[in-house]
């Protein structure tokens, strides 16, 4: 579970600067969150090429003797970018502490994990390739968060070039994933947190409404979700005990992600309704003002991404009889960021 914390470091983080608050400006909370998802939403599809990087370009046919085939788990992370998460703290006076300053090089770790599973073709020369992820929220009741994780996807690959001598394999795949996750840290101040910038003034009476705006014990959520596309060139040699690979990949991706303060919304200290969220809608469009995104439910921004991004990645697998152990670097061109994976697997 140490991996699937990191990513909530910061979230914890921004937690405990806010708990010196109680009252924050509703454009810096909505900011704030519209920062994080910008930030997170283009990571997404590099986060979904963690799992199935295997060294082996091509594992060989399965109807061969023996049969080639395997079974593995794969762990991981990549990370977004300090410097679109540096406006949340700034926002907030956040100083990140020091056994994190490691986040401001080489950014936010952002975890991925999944168990693969890739067998051997038949006649043709390709292998096919599962994974799977899934955390069941009961694993962290006992946990100061709520996570919501789930990972899936599958890959085809063709060997265009098999291995003899000097000469690597190499092989060219494509495939899909789907990645959904969520973090909520619950009880964010222990009470009520207030909002200011709340006061309306009519231009044509020249009078000024204040809305006194609050959230109940709130929670700090955050989410995120991609569907990705992806294909990928890889070569590989084997070299008695290890097998050094490296490979470009290329992914569509179809990304989400959004952040806020979920809880019941209270005006002068009662819960509001529906009726006097349009009465306040309605007065910041009389006064020509943005109207303020409100619902029961608390404050909620989101952001969505589609786009292509590339990658290299390369690495290094230790072969002892039919356990193998991967390392694999990964550096994204389109974001900048890096990504680092482990797997463990049995294969034939």
């Amino acid at each position: 579970m140490k991996r699937i914390t990191l990513i909530f470091l910061i979230i914890l983080s921004l937690t405990t600067g806010l708990s010196a608050q109680t009252q924050f400006s509703y454009d810096d909370l909505k900011s704030s969150f519209k920062s994080f998802a910008e930030a997170v939403a283009p990571v997404l599809p590099f986060n979904a090429a963690i799992g199935l990087n295997w060294s082996n370009a091509y594992i060989g046919q399965l109807l061969a003797v023996p049969p080639h085939f395997g079974v593995g788990v794969s762990a991981g992370v990549t990370t977004i970018p300090f410097k679109s998460m540096d406006y949340v703290f700034s926002k907030f006076n956040i100083t990140l502490p020091s056994e994190l300053d490691f986040i401001k090089k080489y950014g936010l770790p952002f975890p991925a994990y999944t168990a693969d599973v890739r067998i051997g073709g038949f006649i043709l020369p390709f292998d096919i390739g599962l994974k799977f992820g899934y955390l069941p929220p009961e694993l962290l009741k006992a946990r100061p968060v709520k996570v919501d994780y789930l990972f899936f996807g599958g890959d085809v690959r063709l060997a265009i070039l098999k291995e003899r001598f000097f000469i690597p394999a190499v092989s060219i795949g494509a495939g899909y994933s789907f990645l959904k996750g969520g973090v909520g840290v619950p009880g964010l101040l222990g009470g009520n947190i207030a909002l200011t910038n709340f006061d309306v003034t009519n231009p044509v009476t020249n009078t000024t409404t204040t809305y006194n705006l609050s959230l109940k014990d709130p929670s700090l959520n955050f989410d995120w979700q991609t569907q990705v596309i992806d294909f990928k060139l890889q070569a590989s040699k084997n070299l008695f005990i290890i097998t050094p690979y490296a490979g470009l990949g290329a992914s569509y991706g179809i990304s989400g992600a959004g952040g806020g303060l979920t809880t019941k919304l209270l005006l002068n200290g009662v819960e509001i309704t529906p009726a006097k969220i349009q009465e306040i809608e309605a007065a910041f469009k009389a006064a020509g003002e943005p109207v303020p995104d409100l619902s029961a439910g608390g404050i909620l921004v989101s952001n969505s991404v589609q786009g292509f991004s590339v990658r290299a990645y390369g690495g290094v697998s230790l072969n002892l009889f039919i356990l193998k152990l991967d390392f694999t670097g990964m550096y994204n061109f389109t974001g900048n960021n890096y990504g680092a994976t482990v797997n463990l697997r049995l294969q034939l």
